[in-house]
């Protein structure tokens, strides 16, 4: 006889096979196998879905420091919502962005995955979280990563997100809560970058995941 238990979190399975045995009746071996398993990920938004894709996003371009650009984040078609705007550097501007309240607790995740499915342009974007803390003083945890004009998927360890606040880095940041994230958004930025140019973009995002 063979019977498994399977452990989602240690992504192990267990197998107990029992044999006869003339002295004891049954004999148990016990097999723990480690599973490859590619479907662990946790959807957070899937901007593909009704459901997700009324997220309520405001923009938060440059145009708080003076600048002139202007962005938004809106459901487009199945391929999920789309960050769109023009960035310039008119006025000393040069960055837009966008961010949605949420009630997302991390804990034990260790990387995020953001799909994307097209853009008009490949671009260098952030991903930002803030938990009640970097909220209340203006700081956001960012992690970058690039995206081209076709679909990509791309992981990104919490490790290596870095809080920082109108563009400079706040090292005596409290650790981030990953218990209690209360707000997730985009950037797009021109400023001391080279893929990124001034004029209009769109990058279609499609999830995000963790795990």
């Amino acid at each position: 006889m063979i019977w498994a238990t399977a452990s989602s979190r240690e992504h192990s399975l267990q197998l107990v096979c029992t044999t006869p045995n003339k002295q004891t009746g049954v004999h148990s071996h016990q097999i723990n196998i480690l599973l490859l398993v590619e479907d662990m990920w946790r959807c957070l938004a899937d901007f593909t879905q009704p459901s997700t894709a009324g997220m309520a996003f405001r923009s938060i371009d440059d145009r708080v420091m003076g600048g002139v650009s202007l962005s938004n984040f809106v459901s487009r078609d199945s391929q999920g919502g789309c960050f769109s705007g023009t960035v310039t550097t008119d006025r000393n501007g040069g960055f837009c962005s966008c961010s949605a309240d949420t009630n997302l607790d991390l804990t034990g995740a260790r990387t995020l995955r953001v799909t994307t499915a097209k853009a008009d342009k490949p671009g260098q974007y952030k991903i930002s979280l803030r938990d009640p803390y970097a909220l209340d003083n203006q700081i956001s945890w960012q992690s970058e990563f690039v995206a081209g004009v076709e679909s990509g998927s791309h992981e990104l360890p919490l490790v290596d997100f870095t809080p920082r606040s109108r563009g400079r880095a706040v090292p005596d940041c409290p650790p981030l809560d990953l218990e209690n994230i209360v707000s997730v958004g985009f950037m797009l930025s021109v400023i001391r970058q080279e893929i990124n140019q001034p004029g209009p973009f769109a990058l279609w995002i499609a999830k995000i995941c963790a795990k």
